[in-house]
């Protein structure tokens, strides 16, 4: 093999089969979410997770999660694409899940001061392969309690 085909061959590569993979990289699944969100009791929290380049996806499930340390409390998990459960009640805190185009809002009820915390938004890509999961950066949810009047 003489070193000119070696160049050529390193010049194929970046020029041809390089851009075909960085394409294939570059539609990453995305999953976002505000940073913060604040609610006063009793009222409802909604949380926004809106997703990118999911693709053909037929299977979709997204899950809140809330962060506790080193570890995860699954609040609510729902399938997007097939029969999904919209309202799920756990702990006192009812859920219900509303998909729409490229994002769903989750709703939580029953939220007490003490479940302040960081809220993830996790999507996984069940079906069609390869199977993908993807989180977002967190919601971290500030649960105000009832203020009353002071009377002088």
């Amino acid at each position: 093999m003489n070193p000119t085909s070696g160049c050529v061959m390193i010049s194929f590569f970046i020029a041809i089969v390089f851009p075909s993979l960085a394409a294939g990289f570059s539609k990453v699944i995305e999953v976002t979410q505000p940073s913060f969100l604040v609610v006063k009791r009793p009222e409802a929290a909604h949380f926004a997770c809106e997703y990118r380049n999911a693709g053909d996806a037929e299977g979709l499930v997204i899950t809140l999660l809330k962060h506790l340390g080193n570890e995860s409390l699954r609040m609510c998990a729902s399938w997007l694409t097939a029969g999904y459960e919209p309202f799920i009640v756990k702990d006192g805190i009812k859920c219900q899940v509303h998909p729409g185009h490229n994002g769903v809002n989750i709703t939580l009820w029953g939220l007490q001061p003490t479940d302040a915390g960081l809220y993830i938004c996790k999507m996984e890509r069940i079906f069609p392969p390869p199977y993908i999961q993807v989180m977002g950066r967190g919601t971290q949810l500030y649960v105000v309690g009832e203020f009353r009047k002071l009377t002088i």
